[in-house]
């Protein structure tokens, strides 16, 4: 087992916990779960009701998930409302991997999906955007710059956030592990943020790895180290680098 004794602070939401223990477990480490934000969809969906029925019209080009939590909650929401996911008639383009597992959740397949997990690949994989019609269902906290990228590059975009990041106090809790942990998993820039607004000092031995290059942007920004990016931005690419972490260590101390 690669990561053997190894302790974990997992500070996902409780709806992507399952499987992230499951996989440290699977590879000899163990996982200490503190939940450090909430996932809450919005309560007013007048509006947004008005586009998703131009989604079924045809109205649309394309329609942009940048999360799984974003597909989960308009998906259920379609169904809650009556309608057949199924029948959208515009193209869908996702990020990452975990949002296209969750899309295919509901029997539906993205046209476009970068091979880089960051937005603003997105937009290049998109190509010739002058004049579609594009709608983005995401989170109220969603990144700026893809939005403003395709406007530049000549499409009409409705962006409207279908659910907010709630962050949570979590320093009682990491007072009473911060000591006994040998990795932080920081998966997003709002986790990052509760995170370091929760924590009075970091200790020397703790290692701060992040999913990806906007997550250490985050982390750097508030003054703080970075030891580990993910080349992959997914949970177990991020895995995956400590691991590569970790025998690079047991590599130099056997030289």
């Amino acid at each position: 087992m690669t990561l053997q004794n190894k302790k974990f602070l997992i500070l996902r939401p409780k709806e992507h916990l399952k499987s992230s223990i499951k996989l440290i477990r699977e590879k000899g480490g163990f996982a200490f779960v503190i939940p450090s934000i909430r996932i809450i969809p919005i309560s007013d969906w007048s509006i947004i009701d008005t586009h998703i029925k131009k989604l079924f019209e045809g109205f649309y080009d394309w329609l942009i998930f940048t999360s799984p939590n974003g597909v989960e909650i308009v998906m259920n929401h379609i169904l809650d409302i009556g309608l057949n996911p199924k029948n959208i008639n515009s193209k869908i383009a996702v990020i990452g991997p975990s949002t296209l597992e969750k899309l295919k959740n509901y029997k539906l397949k993205a046209d476009k999906i970068p091979s880089s997990f960051i937005g603003e690949s997105l937009v290049d994989v998109l190509g010739n955007v002058k004049n579609l019609n594009i709608l983005m269902l995401r989170s109220s906290i969603g990144r700026k710059s893809i939005l403003d990228i395709l406007k530049s590059r000549g499409a009409n975009v409705i962006d409207i956030p279908v659910y907010n990041v709630q962050v949570v106090d979590i320093s009682k809790e990491l007072e009473k592990i911060i000591y006994e942990i040998d990795y932080v998993l920081l998966t997003s820039s709002s986790i990052a943020k509760s995170f370091f607004s929760s924590i009075r000092s970091i200790p020397d031995n703790l290692k701060i790895a992040c999913i990806g290059p906007i997550t250490a942007e985050t982390v750097i920004s508030m003054g703080f180290k970075v030891d580990i990016i993910a080349k992959e931005h997914t949970f177990e690419g991020l895995i995956k680098e400590v691991e590569e972490y970790e025998k690079a260590k047991k590599d130099e101390n056997k030289g």
